[in-house]
């Protein structure tokens, strides 16, 4: 017998005839239901006469799998346009085109878990540590409309630091937002819901990066959902000293992703570390040869260092401007840079 259980979304699970799919939720739940249609981060079910939505993301990995196929196979009815309210809004939260940082909330996904706690392994102590919410920072430029192509700014953030939790996701959105929205760029982030667990030595620092890459996958697929054109839109890193550095490792993992990255803006930071993104992400340096890099350093650090020639083994476009303050942003570079991008 199949126990009634009540979510959120007022849906009853319980058993139907035989014919529906059963449908799973992230806590074990089921539900026999048709599926319908796709609505951005939706499956629209029928379910006893009525049209209920479904989260995906917290839908079981099966059922995911299952909704990516229907949309495969199912072209018209899972892309079909959203209303203009629809396309601001993701996970029930309703985005502004007017540079504002929304944060979207939602439960990180039990596969995302999954592989956290598959990589700190050696680090059992840390599993239960593992956070359970994801949080994504948003801020849309005016005119913003997800049915043409897009140019994103995806910040950095070093999850290891301790601070409120809303104020580590938007401090560091903050250096950029304003005048990258102002440019027509989409602002974003990813964060979770308190600090994010790091095993000791070298070990545990490459866990702690391929942790920030799931984290950074899931919210990839949210946003895939809501704007189907997302993997084409044209994509920075971005990021301010240890979030740079953040910044740089994700930009591996972008590539097998299949996102389309195209370049770096890393401020206060001026190590390359490509060869340990390659030996994380498994991608080549071929994947990486076409990302243009522009450099925003202070004089003090890195006057009379070498810096050229390491990062052009790598990358065949490299833009380096240096400047007088530490840990800030240099603005006028900054604007320079997305220009740079934008050409």
């Amino acid at each position: 017998m199949i126990v009634r259980l009540i979510l959120l979304v007022g849906v009853v699970w319980t058993a139907l005839p035989l014919s529906a799919r059963t449908w799973t939720d992230v806590e074990g739940r089921k539900v026999e239901a048709d599926l319908l249609r796709v609505d951005g981060d939706k499956a629209i079910v029928k379910l006893r006469d009525k049209e209920v939505p479904l989260t995906i993301s917290r839908l079981s990995d099966d059922d995911q799998r299952y909704v990516d196929l229907w949309k495969k196979d199912n072209p018209v009815t899972a892309s079909a346009k959203s209303s203009p309210a629809s396309k601001y809004v993701i996970c029930k939260t309703e985005l502004k085109p007017d540079g504002e940082i929304i944060t979207i909330e939602t439960r990180l996904p039990a596969r995302a878990r999954s592989t956290i706690a598959k990589s700190l392994a050696r680090f059992p102590e840390l599993v239960a540590k593992i956070p359970f919410g994801l949080r994504i920072g948003i801020a849309l430029p005016a005119g913003f409309d997800p049915s043409k192509p897009q140019r994103v700014l995806w910040v950095g953030i070093d999850q290891r630091l301790v601070y409120a939790k809303a104020d580590r996701l938007l401090v560091a959105m903050n250096w950029f937002a304003k005048d990258a929205t102002d440019a027509g760029w989409v602002v974003l982030a990813v964060d979770t819901d308190g600090p994010f667990p790091e095993g000791p030595g070298t070990g545990g620092d490459i866990a702690f990066r391929r942790n920030q890459s799931a984290l950074n996958h899931e919210a990839a697929m949210i946003l895939g959902d809501a704007w189907p054109g997302f993997k084409q839109w044209q994509l920075v890193c971005c990021g301010i000293d240890a979030g740079a550095v953040s910044s740089q490792y994700w930009t591996g993992f972008m590539q097998r992703s299949k996102l389309n990255l195209i370049g770096m803006f890393l401020a206060g930071m001026a190590s390359d570390w490509t060869d340990d993104i390659m030996h994380l992400s498994g991608c080549n340096k071929g994947d990486l040869a076409h990302v243009a890099v522009f450099l925003s350093i202070p004089h003090r650090s890195w006057t009379g260092v070498a810096i050229e020639p390491i990062w052009k083994s790598h990358y065949s476009k490299l833009q380096i401007e240096y400047w007088d303050e530490e840990r800030t942003v240099d603005k006028a570079a900054f604007r320079k840079a997305l220009a740079w991008f934008s050409q």
